[in-house]
C-alpha cells in the first residue's frame, strides 16, 4: 500500500490562505479597537516602491491600511498621504509621523536623512498603515513596529 504525498503547491496555497486570514483578523481588530477607527474603514492593500522606509519596509513588501479619524494621529504611526508641491514624482508617500502641531503633522522616512518638506494636513491623509507584509518574510502589525521603534 503507497501511502499519497501532499505536494508542495498545497502546503504553499495553505499558507497563503493563513497569512491572509491572519491579515484580515489584524485588520478587522485594527479597525474596533483602535480609537479613532471610522466605522465606515474599509482595509487597503498597498505595495511598496522605493527605500526611504529602509529597514520598516522594503520595496515589494505589502502593507493593509485603514482610514482613521485625522484627530487620532499621532507621532509614530506608519501614513500614506500624496504628497503636497513636487518634492516626489510618486502619487503617493509612506512614512512616518515625526511631530505634529496646529492640525499639522511632519513627516520623514525612517532611511531619510531630512523630514519631508510640506506637512500632512487632513487634506492629503489617505490612510495609516495596519499590517506590513513583508516579501519573503513573516507578517507584521505596523503597532509593533511603531512600540520597537526608538524616537526619530
Amino acid at each position: 500500500m503507497s501511502r499519497r504525498i501532499p505536494n508542495l503547491a498545497f502546503f504553499l496555497s495553505l499558507s497563503a490562505l493563513t497569512a491572509a486570514t491572519a491579515a484580515l483578523v489584524v485588520c478587522v481588530a485594527f479597525r474596533y479597537f483602535h480609537p479613532g477607527i471610522s466605522n465606515a474603514a474599509t482595509p487597503w492593500l498597498w505595495t511598496v516602491r522605493g527605500t526611504s522606509m529602509l529597514p520598516t519596509l522594503r520595496s515589494g513588501d505589502r502593507d493593509i491600511s485603514v482610514v482613521q479619524n485625522f484627530t487620532a494621529l499621532h507621532p509614530g504611526e506608519i501614513v500614506i498621504f500624496r504628497p503636497q508641491g513636487n518634492w516626489t514624482p510618486a502619487a503617493y508617500v509612506v512614512h512616518r509621523i515625526v511631530r505634529g502641531f496646529g492640525g499639522r503633522w511632519v513627516t520623514k522616512g525612517d532611511n531619510n536623512a531630512r523630514e519631508d518638506p510640506g506637512y500632512l494636513t487632513s487634506a492629503n491623509y489617505v490612510a495609516t498603515v495596519a499590517l506590513i507584509l513583508p516579501k519573503g518574510r513573516a507578517a507584521v502589525p505596523a503597532l509593533l513596529w511603531k512600540a520597537s521603534r526608538k524616537a526619530l
